[in-house]
């Protein structure tokens, strides 16, 4: 797999940067914003982003994909060395110093990239490798326009020849970066070239817990290469991934990287033991890096030395093997280390650490009491863990059973992060039992999420009997019974519905509970089940103060089990915008409509009364109107969608926004179609003055100027004089004497029908032009103008808001960073305006995205993001409304 080339554009991190991973382990892409990423937390960048550096050292353990990620950054004008085969410095220095393309730079000038690889690899000894070409590099009489990038792993770079780069070319333009570990999306496109099922591939790692085997090239090959050997499984413990993992990166599997330097003394298995001893000094001794400098002197207190690790020797099962400054140096050159600064390894992942640390106890048979020794507080009178040890705690319970018993006692959490999923059921029992105890425990702490995730391991053939008597039982908490439903949806326990089904049902219980009951069981309830939620869903059993109940039913009845009539007779504005009932408001209601459903839909748009602000409800109104557009060629949808649509105009809260959009085209396109809904909008006027109106004066296209001849010869057929009147109206607002034809034309039709008559008045009578209504007339159409033009001046440049939108988000920021977290909405509100000023109607949550966003300085973006951090991390808001 390491040999292909994928469509990867590969991160870069400095040697003493930092990056983050998302929730499941994978390297978190920077965002292309750069002050987005001090939230991120990463110094992450593309190779765009520093190849202007003169100089670039790019480091990387084995594994990572140095050499295809350089490929990829080289140009193809680039000189590009491998000293992987190079064993004399003459010959270093012909090939590069005195080659054509080094002398046409060196004559001419211009700009000239030199890729160096593999400098780990040189058949010279590293240190005399790193002197030549410190000393070549000297002697150049100018470095204008010369870029120098330099691959190695990390262990092997020679911080001598850094010094010479930073020497000549200056700090500013000499850089040492990393390359990071894999994304998510980037393990996507390997797979997907691969052929792998990514979903199931990338399910299956994240529920062992192997990502970080995952996120390097070298062991995802491995993972991909298991996966296809089993069928499209990986093996089912984690020590076996991770034995097969951490040995294949103490292997060199890249035939093209077998130079003569690196044929190790050392077999696979044997680095990996002296990595064990390196990861019990690590772990156990509190040391976060490795020393690997020439100079004592440089040594901080949470560094251990590879002196500090000599003198002791590895169990390999019937042999030993020595800890030797050349052993420790072959297990640093391995992709289980990576750099943590100048003169520094650390571990690649931590987690590697952690399982070789727990390894290396077992193969050195360190007995249960000197095991417990080293990882349990020595002042914690319950004998819990260091809290640094705990994931190696959780590792050494996999294998040791002793030690697993004895963790189950005080923090029976932690042995979810260990193989308990391999484990017999007498374990399982056990390890429910103490859970559901700790969770009741007000004492208790932990990452719910986390822990809740990985109650998949404890499934087995008598979960469902011991679940059932702890939803029975009066003396297990309201707590452990809402960990229990937890466990019967993780374990798929679909035996215990119907136990959940009464749980959701009783009043009489506690309403969390209730609510996690529901939750599963419209989650795995089959449609039979699902529907007896619907007395939830109504409304009729029980408190429900957030109205998550009635959500999650809704959630789990609709459409399937409840009609649309039943749903819309109960419908009431949400009590809480970060409930379940809301979220069906939102997401799921006008989805789950029919072409049957949309005429007691619209009814009940009709009857709502008027809005006074954009809420939930006056969403749903307009959400359905969009719906009902498409479908206006039903007679049985037309007439209660123009009922709900006067009756909005009426409230004057029908939106000119996207329902008017989709409605408009509707129409433009169909001419007849539209006619048809002004005959049963005639029918439906009760005022004809005001509703003729609403429906040619509020931004739609119901009604428009070249219907005149069409309106006037439907007027002149009708024979009811208050038929009549109403087409009157609707003639009155869309005639404009603009042109002879048109006058003489609605002229024609007055003198043939009163109503018409009395309603165009204003326009028939005749008028002398120097009395005083005449001169009061003109004077009206004057100002009239005026304010058209005026109107068409501000629609060109609308006037400046005073202060300007940025100068407010700058004074609202300072209200935020004294504590006022109030001002974070009306931030976001300002920066919410568009090119005119006018506010978005999609209420995003992302700031990035808000047209003000452009428009601020940069210093004011990083306030903006410091702002919304301290927002989330500070304000005392309800967590009851938050976290429902």
């Amino acid at each position: 797999m390491t040999r292909h080339v994928y469509d990867w554009n590969r991160y870069w991190v400095p040697r003493d940067g930092a990056f983050s991973f998302d929730e499941d382990g994978f390297l978190l892409a920077p965002s292309t914003d750069r002050a987005w990423r001090r939230v991120q937390r990463t110094d992450a960048v593309e190779f765009s982003e520093i190849a202007d550096k003169r100089c670039l050292v790019l480091l990387g353990e084995p594994g990572i994909g140095k050499t295809f990620a350089l490929k990829r950054a080289k140009r193809q004008t680039s000189f590009l060395l491998n000293l992987g085969s190079y064993g004399s410095e003459e010959r270093l220095i012909n090939d590069l110093f005195r080659s054509d393309e080094f002398r046409n730079w060196a004559k001419h000038g211009g700009d000239f990239e030199v890729f160096i690889d593999s400098f780990d690899e040189c058949l010279l000894r590293l240190d005399n490798v790193a002197a030549v070409l410190s000393e070549q590099v000297r002697r150049l009489s100018t470095t204008n326009g010369l870029s120098l990038r330099i691959a190695s792993r990390t262990a092997e770079w020679r911080v001598g020849l850094e010094e010479a780069m930073r020497e000549l070319w200056g700090d500013q333009n000499v850089g040492v970066y990393e390359l990071a570990p894999l994304t998510r999306e980037q393990v996507r496109i390997a797979l997907d070239a691969e052929e792998i099922d990514e979903k199931a591939f990338l399910r299956e790692i994240v529920e062992r817990e192997v990502v970080p085997f995952a996120i390097k090239p070298l062991t995802l090959a491995l993972l991909v290469k298991i996966w296809r050997k089993s069928g499209g499984s990986l093996p089912p413990t984690q020590v076996d991934i991770y034995e097969q993992g951490c040995l294949e990166l103490c292997s060199e599997s890249n035939p093209e990287r077998n130079t003569p330097r690196l044929r190790r003394l050392l077999t696979p298995k044997q680095r990996l033991a002296i990595a064990g001893h390196i990861a019990a000094a690590t772990i156990f001794c509190k040391r976060s890096a490795i020393f690997t400098g020439s100079r004592p002197t440089d040594t901080v207190e949470t560094d251990v030395t590879p002196s500090d690790l000599v003198q002791s020797e590895v169990n390999l099962g019937q042999t030993t093997l020595t800890v030797t400054i050349e052993n420790l140096r072959e297990a640093f050159d391995t992709g289980l280390f990576t750099a943590r600064g100048p003169d520094r390894l650390g571990w690649a992942h931590q987690t590697y650490g952690e399982f070789l640390a727990a390894r290396y106890l077992k193969q050195q048979n360190v007995s249960t009491r000197q095991v417990l020794s080293l990882i349990q507080h020595p002042a914690d009178e319950e004998k819990r863990l260091i809290p640094q040890l705990q994931e190696t705690g959780a590792w050494i319970a996999s294998n040791r059973p002793d030690v697993f018993r004895e963790i189950l006692r005080v923090e029976p959490d932690l042995l979810l992060r260990s193989d308990v999923a391999t484990a017999d059921d007498v374990i399982k029992r056990d390890l429910v039992d103490a859970l559901l105890a700790a969770v009741s425990r007000v004492d208790f702490r932990a990452d719910w999420w986390k822990l809740r995730s990985r109650y998949g391991k404890l499934d087995y053939s008598g979960l469902s009997k011991q679940l059932a008597k702890k939803f029975s039982s009066p003396r297990v908490t309201n707590d452990a019974k809402i960990e229990a439903a937890k466990m019967v949806e993780a374990c798929d326990v679909r035996k215990l519905l119907p136990t959940l089904l009464r749980i959701a049902l009783d009043p009489r219980r506690d309403i969390h509970l209730r609510e996690v009951a529901a939750d599963v069981v419209n989650r795995l309830g089959d449609i039979h089940l699902k529907h007896k939620l619907k007395p939830l869903a109504v409304g009729r059993i029980g408190a429900d103060i957030h109205d998550n109940l009635r959500g999650i039913a809704l959630h789990a009845c609709w459409p399937d089990t409840l009609t649309s009539r039943e749903l819309f007779r109960t419908l009431t504005p949400p009590a809480d915008q970060l409930s379940h009932y809301d979220s069906f408001i939102r997401y799921k209601l006008v989805d789950g409509l029919e072409a049957k459903d949309l005429p007691n839909a619209l009814k009940w748009a009709e009857e709502q009364p008027r809005f006074r602000q954009f809420g939930r409800l006056s969403e749903v109104v307009h959400k359905i109107m969009q719906r009902a557009s498409s479908h206006l060629g039903n007679a049985k949808i037309r007439r209660p969608f123009i009922a709900a649509l006067l009756s909005r105009l009426r409230c004057h809260d029908f939106v000119t926004g996207a329902p008017s959009k989709e409605l408009n085209a509707v129409l433009d396109a169909n001419p007849d179609l539209r006619q048809k809904c002004i005959d049963v909008a005639l029918q439906l006027f009760t005022k004809p003055a005001d509703d003729a109106l609403l429906l040619t004066r509020w931004g739609l296209n119901l009604v428009q100027r070249h219907d005149l001849p069409w309106l006037i010869s439907r007027l002149l057929r009708e024979t009811l004089s208050a038929e009549r009147e109403k087409l009157a109206y609707l003639i009155r607002f869309t005639f404009y004497p603009d042109s002879v034809e048109r006058i003489e034309m609605v002229v024609d039709a007055a003198n043939q029908c009163r109503e018409l008559r009395n309603v165009l008045d204003v326009w028939l009578e005749t008028i002398e032009l120097d009395s005083d209504k005449g001169r009061k007339l003109k004077a009206d159409w004057d100002q009239e103008q005026e304010w058209k033009r005026i109107a068409a001046e501000q629609q060109k440049q609308p006037p400046p808001v005073d202060p300007p939108p940025e100068q407010r988000v700058r004074n609202l920021l300072d209200r935020v960073e004294t504590g006022d977290f109030e001002a974070w909405w009306q931030i976001c509100l300002w920066l919410g305006l568009d090119e005119e000023r006018q506010s978005l109607d999609d209420h995003s949550i992302e700031v990035r995205k808000l047209p003000g966003w452009q428009k601020v300085s940069e210093v004011d973006k990083e306030r903006i993001i410091a702002a919304a951090d301290n927002y989330l991390r500070k304000y005392k808001g309800d967590a009851r409304i938050w976290f429902c």
